[in-house]
């Protein structure tokens, strides 16, 4: 019985000699509470990630690779715990996750290669971070073509929540909007989607007006669903939602996703659906992608964990399920894909 206990402990150390002890990497997000289902979402994207890697063997050295998911519950000093605890005691090689700036910069503190798909990097965060999602300016810009090339509204009124990515958004929009030799549009302030001092400025809002939204998931969510815009279009250049809380609502809402619905996204789309029982969210995309280039990363040189984000930036393309993305500055840049979401169904743009 010793011996058996000596040899598992082995097995779950990195460092062992042993070629087959599997690579670890860390997945932490809120699997309780109220953005569980982005969580679920998210390890289930990563385990097609991993379906992928076992089915296809690279190398002759190719190396088992586990995931571990740790429960944050949306607490700040969770997540830097259990980021702390995979890289201390799993001893993994690099951590998925973080849903803002706040607590990537709480994964950093393990140490260790961090793949996250917020869209920029922030202040203060080390050279191990690897942003992987849209930047906000990205999303301005496009969101902001197309609605000139494509819906062409008569009017349009900003609501911009007061945050660096909304700014940063709004700043992008603008400038391609103004470019375009329309005139700057007028801004609302920012406040409770709930309240009633907005309700009763929506329902005043003139019927040619389409709102564009630079906030929150939540704050959109509760825009695009209670009266007086449940019925409105609306145009969203915020960070990824989740699209299926919206399949109740009839109006359009025209945004801007790194998960588009042709190609390899819509293959991704049905593979999920059909594993999963349930229709893939941006969450799910961008997990896989992240999956993806973390398993690539620490297979390339595990044992070199300071130069893991070295060996990611190196290559010079990244396939992605949009297309290809390039990692520049700890940075990947990949495409965007501005289309309408109709009844929680994303469609790209013709």
């Amino acid at each position: 019985m010793r011996v058996c206990v000596l040899f598992t402990c082995c097995l779950g150390a990195f460092g062992c000699n042993s070629s087959t002890a599997p690579l670890v990497i860390g997945h932490v997000a809120a699997f309780s509470g109220a953005d569980k289902e982005a969580a679920q979402q998210a390890s289930n994207g990563i385990q097609l990630a991993l379906d992928d890697y076992g089915a296809t063997p690279t190398t002759p050295l190719h190396r088992p690779i586990v995931v571990r998911n740790a429960d944050s519950k949306g607490d700040l000093a969770m997540v830097e715990g259990q980021a702390v605890r995979l890289g201390a005691l799993n001893h993994a090689l690099a951590l998925l996750g973080g849903n803002d700036d706040a607590e990537v910069a709480r994964l950093d503190r393990a140490g260790i290669l961090v793949i996250s798909p917020i869209g920029q990097r922030a202040a203060g965060m080390s050279d191990r971070v690897i942003v992987t999602g849209l930047s906000p300016a990205q999303r301005g810009k496009a969101l902001a073509s197309f609605l000139l090339d494509k819906i062409k509204p008569a009017e349009i009124v900003l609501l911009v929540e007061p945050s660096s990515d909304a700014a940063a958004a709004e700043a992008a929009f603008v400038a391609a909007w103004t470019d375009a030799k329309r005139p700057a549009p007028p801004r609302h302030p920012f406040g409770d989607a709930s309240s009633d001092a907005f309700k009763k400025w929506a329902e005043a809002l003139p019927k040619n007006s389409m709102p564009v939204v630079f906030a929150s998931p939540s704050f959109l969510k509760t825009l695009a669903l209670e009266a007086p815009l449940h019925e409105r279009a609306l145009a969203y250049a915020g960070p990824e939602l989740m699209r299926q809380p919206l399949k109740d609502r009839a109006a359009p809402i025209y945004l801007v996703t790194a998960f588009g619905s042709q190609g390899k996204a819509a293959e991704f789309a049905k593979r999920y659906e059909a594993k999963f029982g349930a229709p893939a969210e941006p969450a799910a995309a961008l997990a896989f992608d992240d999956a993806r280039l973390a398993i690539d990363s620490i297979g390339l040189n595990p044992l070199m964990l300071n130069r893991l984000r070295e060996e990611a930036s190196a290559a010079k393309e990244f396939a992605v399920l949009g297309g290809t993305g390039k990692i520049a500055a700890g940075t990947l840049e990949r495409p965007a894909f501005a289309g309408t979401l109709n009844q929680g169904t994303f469609e790209d743009a013709k």
